[in-house]
């Protein structure tokens, strides 16, 4: 649940973070050479994005989570 809660309020910052950021470098360079601004926003990749990282963030947290889980508080309060 806390891999989960981490992805979720990285994608909920990271997403329109990057959206902006992107845009807005994209007019940087668009204005120093003869292009013209139109910024693509790829919802398609975004909405395949989305539950590929969540998948990653649950493999990726998965073993670190099964080893916590086997520990026995008295066993680890014991050995402090």
């Amino acid at each position: 649940m806390q891999g989960t809660a981490i992805f979720v309020t990285g994608l909920a910052l990271g997403i329109p973070l990057g959206v902006a950021l992107g845009r807005t470098g994209w007019g940087l360079v668009a204005d120093s050479v003869p292009l013209d601004q139109v910024a693509p926003f790829a919802m398609a990749t975004v909405m395949l994005l989305v539950p590929v990282a969540l998948l990653a963030a649950q493999v990726v947290a998965y073993a670190p989570g099964r080893r916590v889980a086997r520990m026995h508080a008295a066993e680890v309060l014991r050995t402090e």
